[in-house]
């Protein structure tokens, strides 16, 4: 939010924050949790559209900085066994450098910022004229 670009004070190492590319995360229990979680959104009667959260490659373990094709696959895979749920994004358009940060491995600098939220909105509005859905919104 805003127009002025932060940058970090410190370095990876003083991150108070960790990032994983961790295929042993999409285990059957995670999935399963998640999975009612977006079950009870469905029976409140909303749709269900998961995107990937913007991932500093920075700051994941060195041994896991190649696992972004498994780790889409794996989601593609668990959130397709999941009823009315759709996966509207591929992890991999949603990978960004350390200086694209600051103060957390969260939040985006004002360029990177805009552009993930219209990666973020594409990635709707084609799932959204997918569903027949978009008119009107």
């Amino acid at each position: 939010f805003g127009g002025i670009p932060f940058f970090r004070s410190g370095t990876e190492d003083d991150l108070p924050d960790l990032v994983y590319l961790d295929p042993a995360f999409i285990d059957e229990g995670a999935m399963e949790r998640l999975g009612n979680y977006y079950a009870w959104f469905q029976s409140q009667g909303a749709r269900v559209y998961v995107s990937c959260a913007c991932v500093n490659l920075g700051a994941v373990p060195e041994g896991q900085q190649n696992n972004a094709p498994l780790m889409d696959h794996l989601l593609r895979e668990a959130i397709g066994r999941m009823e009315g749920v759709a996966l509207i994004s591929s992890l991999e358009d949603y990978l960004y450098q350390n200086s694209d940060f600051f103060d957390t491995n969260y939040h985006l600098v004002t360029q990177a910022a805009k552009e993930n939220t219209a990666l973020w909105l594409r990635d709707l509005r084609t799932q959204m004229e997918r569903d027949g859905v978009w008119e009107g919104v």
